[in-house]
């Protein structure tokens, strides 16, 4: 994986920022809330119908939701990454001392 410097992950997170922002993700957060404690409410089996379509409206909410969650995740993996990568490269290493080699001497 390429580095990527700061203005990168930023551009990132900003990009992300919006795609959360048009996507409402906290709205449906909340609607993922609100859904799954209906589908826990007694009789919620009772109208296949409209059981049916609360699991698909809840399943498409909980995938908007985890998409944008693993990109943040990805993005946040990257920069530790990135500030890594960077800090390895800064550091020095002493150069590693002479190995010493035993004579032997017969006596």
């Amino acid at each position: 994986m390429a580095d990527m410097d700061d203005s990168s992950l930023d551009a990132l997170s900003a990009r992300l920022d919006e795609v959360e922002g048009y996507l409402h993700v906290d709205e449906l957060r909340g609607t993922v809330a609100q859904l799954e404690q209906e589908s826990a409410a007694p009789g919620f089996w009772d109208d296949a119908n409209v059981a049916r379509e609360t699991m698909a409206r809840l399943s498409a909410a909980k995938s908007d939701v985890a998409g944008i969650d693993n990109a943040r995740a990805s993005s946040m993996t990257r920069a530790l990454r990135s500030s890594l990568a960077r800090r390895l490269r800064m550091m020095t290493f002493s150069p590693r001392p002479p190995r010493l080699r035993c004579r032997s001497s017969t006596i």
